[in-house]
């Protein structure tokens, strides 16, 4: 069984962020987006072999 997919939120950065730190929250959310995705493809998976 597959876990209900959370809510969207929305995460904003304050107007006074550096560079830097919108950069690294740039990174941050692109790696959130890959593990999103692997996790999918491994509840995918999952089931797959599950309805065998």
């Amino acid at each position: 069984m597959t876990p209900p997919a959370p809510k969207p939120q929305a995460i904003t950065l304050p107007a006074e962020a550096s560079t830097s730190e919108v950069a690294d929250f740039a990174r941050g959310i692109a790696v959130l987006e890959r593990l999103a995705r692997r996790v999918a493809e491994l509840a995918r998976a999952h089931e797959n072999e599950n309805s065998r």
